[in-house]
């Protein structure tokens, strides 16, 4: 349960978030010791699905700057505050369209609304069911649309055309 210790907003470490950490300390590490293929440090890109997506979420906005673009599915931003000058690109793969006026819809709204006024840029995309294949069934990485909105990308905000 990746996502149980992580806290609310930029930036999400405390001093008692271990989990998290511990994954930005694995995931930084591994890029750091890459022998082959050459990895480009600014085309990292983070997703993840549920608890690995909240996961992605907290390390995105522990190292503002250093990912490309963050696609985390069936997990939401537990509040709307990203780096002031370093956003970041994300893209937001959701179970069931929120209802307007919605706690849920308005957390969405904030965070799209921080990071474009800060110069990132926010999506969000919306899936029915499991039954659709929108869930565990990799809907949303299974298109290109995904891929070639973040492969466009490098870190620092810098956009590829």
């Amino acid at each position: 349960y990746g996502n149980e210790n992580i806290p609310d907003g930029y930036p999400s470490y405390t001093g008692d978030n271990m989990i998290t950490e511990s994954y930005n300390d694995l995931i930084l590490d591994f890029i750091r010791a890459a022998k082959g293929p050459e990895i480009d440090p600014a085309r990292i890109y983070l997703t993840g699905l549920g608890s690995g997506g909240a996961a992605a979420i907290a390390m995105a906005l522990d190292h503002p700057g250093r990912f490309a673009a963050v696609m985390p599915a069936w997990a939401l931003p537990t509040c709307p505050l990203v780096h002031p000058t370093t956003p970041g690109a994300w893209w937001f793969a959701v179970k069931g369209k929120p209802e307007p006026d919605s706690r849920r819809s308005k957390r969405i709204e904030e965070f799209s609304a921080n990071v474009e006024k800060s110069g990132g840029a926010c999506r969000w995309s919306f899936h029915a069911t499991p039954a659709d294949g929108g869930w565990w069934g990799g809907a949303f990485w299974l298109g290109d649309e995904v891929w070639d909105w973040a492969f466009c990308r490098r870190a620092h905000g810098e956009e590829e055309r």
